[in-house]
């Protein structure tokens, strides 16, 4: 005895291709879920400097926050950096936005689609995360086995500070590649030990940002949002800080008074901040819950 194969109808072959890609296309999209918490923490001794709720954001390597030298800075960053407010960072960053391209600074369409970034504000109920405390948020639907999160950006003010940051320029500096792919309760953690002076506003103890937390320290000041950057600094573009508040005008060697001694930031023994990123939660991505201080 012997099976005879049955012919394979014409209209068969078109339909389990369809079938095929189908089945395949369902895998491709099923990817891993997973909720990563951040944590920042200021490592500033008592009486030491302050930061701004902090900027926090995945991507796929193509979000560019800075480069030193490069004079532009697009207005979300400028806002962050002069007055401690990531309320345009945050969705520029969801939309795609990369501030460096080319060589170039500015604010340009990045590589990444919008809305496939995460993103959240670390410390944002809060008016300033003080010296020997720390804040967190948790960003979820995280893609656990895709380039698209791979990596971190973070910013923040220092304060007190005309246009002072702290932030990890390197586009892939961060990279979550392990946390990721890891078990549950994994972490990647940075210290922080560059300042950044964006150079988009004069070095002016009256006109700085966070004045207030330091009294009979430093001058009262009108902190406000500027357009026109000093004529001396307007083409240098972000340069690191050697030298704590070195030029401020309106209270020459405040920095380095009795009373404000914490503030030679250069000098801190551990850090300026840690920032910490943590897997603590890996679904099937079936749940529709979304976490509020994520995006």
């Amino acid at each position: 005895f012997f099976f005879q194969r049955r012919p394979r109808r014409a209209h068969e072959g078109p339909m389990l291709v369809a079938v095929a890609v189908a089945v395949a296309a369902v895998g491709a999209a099923a990817h891993r879920l997973g909720v990563v918490k951040v944590t920042v923490k200021n490592e500033a001794p008592r009486g030491g400097t302050h930061l701004s709720p902090v900027f926090a954001g995945l991507h796929d390597g193509s979000f560019d926050m800075f480069d030193e030298g490069l004079a532009t800075v697009p207005m979300p960053l400028e806002k962050l950096a002069e007055v401690g407010d990531a309320d345009e960072l945050q969705p520029s960053f969801m939309a795609g936005d990369t501030y460096v391209s080319g060589g170039a600074a500015g604010r340009f369409a990045g590589a990444q689609a919008g809305g496939a970034r995460r993103a959240a504000v670390v410390g944002a109920s809060v008016a300033s995360i003080p010296p020997r405390h720390e804040a967190s948020a948790t960003i979820a639907n995280v893609l656990l086995d895709s380039h698209a999160h791979r990596y971190a950006s973070f910013a923040a003010q220092l304060l007190p500070s005309s246009d002072y940051v702290v932030a990890n320029v390197d586009a892939k500096d961060i990279d979550l590649k392990a946390l990721l792919r890891g078990p549950r309760g994994g972490k990647v953690t940075r210290k922080v030990n560059v300042v950044w002076d964006v150079n988009t506003e004069l070095d002016d103890f009256t006109a700085s940002n966070g004045n207030a937390l330091f009294p009979g320290v430093l001058p009262a000041s009108t902190a406000v949002l500027s357009t026109t950057p000093s004529a001396a600094f307007a083409n240098a573009g972000p340069q690191r800080v050697r030298l704590p508040y070195a030029g401020y005008i309106n209270g020459e060697g405040v920095a380095f008074a009795d009373g404000a001694g914490a503030l030679q930031f250069n000098c801190y023994k551990h850090a300026i901040a840690t920032v910490t990123f943590e897997l603590i939660d890996i679904d099937d991505g079936d749940d529709d819950d979304d976490d509020s201080s994520s995006s």
